[in-house]
């Protein structure tokens, strides 16, 4: 239930004035999705989880971070994206998941060659935060074939760690 800033409950009519307050700030933004914004307010009083989907260009992007801001809240998504599709991680005793990545020419690989033993390098290739920054890091190994006959076997220690900090 909404609350004044001294803890008290809002009344119906205060709620009802804050809710038009809030989709006039929004709809000066957006503008022909009246049904999507009232939906997106219902979902949030609520307390619910909301998909919104539609062809490129419906301003949902613009809708969630226009009514985060009016309403003092912060903004966060995952977007789906066809480069990463679901695949099975199986190990002896169990099927996990994990996400293979499909070919796009819009890709850019880095190949690190050449590189000693005493070198190493260190993928981070997930991460929980929402704010924007990017969730999930793509990566591979290959045969190199320009690699001598000879050549030492390529050696590689998968580490998984949980990492919390304020």
């Amino acid at each position: 239930m909404p609350e004044h800033a001294n803890g008290s409950p809002a009344s119906p009519v205060e709620i009802s004035d804050r809710l038009e307050q809030a989709l006039f700030e929004i709809r000066r933004i957006i503008a022909g999705q009246d049904a999507m914004l009232e939906r997106v307010l219902v979902c949030l009083l609520a307390q619910g989880h909301l998909l919104i989907e539609g062809v490129p260009g419906l301003a949902k992007t613009l809708t969630i971070k226009t009514t985060a801001g009016v309403l003092g809240g912060s903004f966060g998504r995952v977007q789906f994206t066809p480069d990463l599709v679901p695949s099975d991680l199986v190990y002896p005793h169990r099927t996990g998941e994990t996400y293979a990545v499909t070919y796009n020419p819009a890709h850019r690989w880095f190949y690190l060659r050449e590189m000693t033993r005493e070198e190493a390098l260190l993928l981070k290739c997930y991460d929980s935060k929402t704010d924007g920054r990017a969730r999930f890091a793509p990566h591979t190994a290959f045969n190199d074939p320009t690699a001598p006959v000879d050549a030492l076997p390529r050696e590689s220690i998968e580490l998984r760690a949980l990492v919390f900090h304020a």
